[in-house]
């Protein structure tokens, strides 16, 4: 498998809220927003599209995830 554009490399990592944490996954062009306490974390993910070095627009989102 190649590695994720340089662009979304580096969004990944694991990020925490009050609702607990949540791992950013660079696949392809897409960053997949995976909720570890689900019983399969990449089931229903959102997912984050680069338009910048820094900002992401929220192309899929479940519940409240957006």
């Amino acid at each position: 498998m190649a590695p994720p554009p340089k662009r979304v490399a580096d969004w990944s990592g694991r990020f925490w809220s009050l609702w607990g944490a949540s791992d950013f996954v660079p696949l392809g062009n897409k960053v997949l927003v995976a909720t570890m306490g689900a019983a399969n974390p990449f089931a229903e993910v959102s997912e984050l599209a680069s338009i910048g070095p820094d900002p992401a627009r929220i192309g899929a989102g479940t519940g409240y995830g957006s």
